[in-house]
């Protein structure tokens, strides 16, 4: 009797294996299917990876760029981790590629010198914004307009030497702002 109640626990913690090399799914702690491709090596988006995936860590692989319509295949993503790639450049979103449930963005330690207006205007749900250890030195005006439901931003540890007077006035909900160790 007692194994059959062990065997549905074992059961629930079991690594699923997907059928991308480097890569594995499991659940993270709020039970959101999450694929993790941690230093896997890639220098894109592995294909093959469930659409159904809503935790998607990328971290310390060699992505150089972002583009917001390589994600559109996930539907439910709710977190990106691109923390230590070589991300030098967020791309503009195609058209009409919008992901509303991305609510979690790391983009700590890549190569981001430059943020453009409107880079995250495809991600609209931002709750966390994480951008520290970068190169950037400036922020445009309306960098962050449209993320009214961003309540934690990290640009830690960057080169920025001034803020546009404006930069917060669109984070109506913000409620931690981590600026330490700019310029």
């Amino acid at each position: 009797m007692q194994v059959f109640f062990s065997l549905p626990l074992l059961l629930c913690h079991v690594t699923v294996v997907t059928g991308v090399a480097g890569c594995h799914g499991d659940r993270d702690k709020d039970n959101r299917p999450r694929q993790n491709c941690t230093a896997g090596g890639f220098s894109d988006i592995p294909s093959g990876l469930d659409p159904t995936t809503e935790v998607l860590l990328l971290p310390v692989n060699q992505l150089s760029s972002l583009s917001w319509s390589n994600y559109k295949m996930f539907p439910d993503i709710y977190e990106i981790d691109l923390t230590t790639n070589k991300i030098h450049a967020l791309l503009a979103g195609s058209a009409g590629v919008l992901l509303l449930s991305l609510r979690v963005l790391r983009l700590g330690s890549n190569d981001m010198e430059i943020l453009r207006d409107g880079s995250f205007s495809p991600c609209p749900s931002l709750t966390e914004l994480y951008l520290p250890h970068n190169a950037l030195t400036s922020l445009p005006d309306n960098i962050f307009a449209g993320l009214s439901k961003l309540e934690i931003l990290d640009l830690s540890s960057n080169k920025i030497t001034v803020l546009p007077p404006n930069l917060i006035q669109p984070l109506v909900a913000i409620e931690a702002l981590f600026m330490e160790y700019n310029k």
